[in-house]
């Protein structure tokens, strides 16, 4: 398959390109087998980065990823951020060290929840463990720029950021104080790429062979950092790009780790799944809490490196949607979210030719997370594009207008499922969804029939619409809440 007519939501080929990248050959094995610690498989660590960062972006065209040494402002600036990480860091561990917390918590470094200014996806392990007066200290994924200093004024407490390791790292690797493996690629085999990949495939070689050796450091400090603190129990998301070093730290130290699911599971979910072609131990967390059973038999299908019985039902962050009724209306409501993923030139012409049927009304249902107006201009849409096309970011209080949600892939179809709506999937180049029709919780479509198959499928019955919700969530569904409730009260 060959790059040079590669779309940047082209998903079929980035898993081509990610599986011939992982099996060239580094010094005698396939970098799919590369090790650490001579036991623990490390290129997995890479996957989910590779696929949905660095492949977007050589989708969008940006092929060298080592650009030019950042200026001098930029490098301060780098400089006094990594050095408040690092000072912030020192704080959460003497405090934990003072007040002996027994609970960690791993994250991402967002404050978007009122419950403590935290990652809203965690709300139920903040939730428990601020009702219960249970002390804990976090462990956050964080990026150095000038808005961890906004998010530090506004959670107003002390955190551990693992990336506050890497300043040290690369201190130490320029004293000599830490060895650096050599890199030798010149003389990798590259036939499997076109002339344009290549470019491309050298640069992720660089990239992240040379982190292989960042990644043993920070699990070594990260180990002795948790013994020093003595922790028993870590609850975390399930964040398979960033949260490896912290999940094989507490693995080698005998912590148990128990994470929670934050979005759905397709094949292109290549953090969680295992083609067989990785080589050595795969740390992942002692139990990961899935939403349904439904769910965990689709990670099983897909393939996944967790042991069944490392998967278990209870990470539902919230009850199930009751259903709502539909008001009596002679047009037909259609509520689209945007999707990051989606090929949104392909999605465009679904929009137009459905305002065209003439007996259609869509509610075009923003992120609350990205600047309103580049997710529309990335869709050529605004919010006076056409009479019948209104732009919503609350979807609650348009439900009872809606009669289908139409999408291509995202969590926001297997969510809106519990309104007991029908779900259309519509037919683009990419098939990220296609886990919505294969399980038979969405109706197809395609461009030449749109206009008759939205009123055929907006009557499909209430118990097929029930039956659905029930697949999909359960009849007695576990909260995340409870199941973190039942843990800790054990500790």
């Amino acid at each position: 398959m060959k790059s040079e007519i590669l779309p940047e939501n082209n998903f079929k080929y980035k898993l081509d390109f990610l599986k011939r990248f992982n099996a060239l050959n580094y010094r005698g094995e396939s970098l799919s087998h590369q090790k650490i610690f001579d036991r623990y498989n490390v290129w997995v660590f890479f996957q989910s980065r590779i696929f949905f960062n660095d492949l977007r972006e050589f989708g969008g065209g940006k092929v060298v990823l080592e650009g030019k040494p950042p200026a001098f402002k930029i490098r301060i600036q780098d400089f006094v951020l990594s050095s408040f990480g690092i000072l912030e860091s020192l704080v959460a561990v003497v405090s934990t060290l003072v007040f002996k917390r027994k609970f960690m918590v791993y994250g991402v470094d967002r404050d978007n929840s009122k419950v403590f200014a935290n990652d809203a996806r965690m709300d139920p392990v903040y939730q428990y463990l601020r009702s219960s007066s249970k002390p804990f200290i976090e462990f956050m994924h964080t990026t150095f720029d000038l808005d961890l200093l906004k998010r530090f004024v506004r959670r107003k407490r002390f955190v551990f950021y693992i990336r506050a390791i890497d300043p040290l790292f690369y201190l130490l690797a320029s004293l000599g104080l830490v060895r650096r493996e050599p890199l030798r690629i010149e003389e990798m085999d590259l036939s499997a790429f076109d002339e344009r990949e290549k470019v491309f495939v050298l640069n992720l070689l660089r990239k992240y062979l040379s982190k292989i050796g960042l990644i043993v450091f920070k699990v070594k400090v990260l180990r002795a950092v948790l013994h020093w603190i003595g922790a028993e129990t870590l609850l975390a998301i399930d964040n398979t790009r960033d949260y490896w070093e912290m999940i094989l730290a507490c693995r080698m130290n005998g912590i148990k780790v128990y994470a929670f699911q934050h979005g759905h599971f397709t094949k292109y979910h290549v953090g969680w799944l295992n083609d067989g072609t990785f080589d050595g131990e795969i740390a992942h967390p002692d139990k990961l809490f899935v939403w349904s059973d439904f769910w965990k038999q689709e990670l099983l299908r897909l393939g996944t490196y967790f042991p069944e019985d490392s998967i278990e039902v209870g990470g539902l962050k919230s009850a199930v949607n009751e259903g709502t009724e539909r008001s009596k209306r002679e047009d037909i409501g259609v509520l689209m979210p945007y999707e990051v993923d989606a090929n949104k030139k392909e999605v465009k012409e679904y929009i137009d030719r459905m305002l065209s049927c003439g007996n259609m009304k869509i509610f075009f249902k923003l992120r609350t997370d990205i600047d309103s107006a580049r997710q529309l201009d990335e869709y050529g849409l605004g919010e006076d594009y056409h009479p019948s096309l209104k732009v919503i970011t609350d979807a609650s209080k348009h439900i009872h207008e809606v009669d289908i949600i139409a999408g291509t892939y995202s969590t926001f179809l297997y969510d809106m499922v519990a309104f007991e709506r029908p779900i259309v999937l519509l037919e683009t180049s990419s098939d990220f969804g296609e886990g919505l029709v294969l399980n038979g919780l969405a109706d197809p479509v395609h461009l030449g029939n749109i206009c008759e198959k939205i009123k055929e499928i907006a009557s499909t019955s209430k118990g097929v619409l029930i039956g659905r919700k029930e697949k999909l969530f359960g009849k007695s569904p576990v909260l995340m809440y409870h199941t973190i409730q039942r843990l800790c009260s054990k500790i």
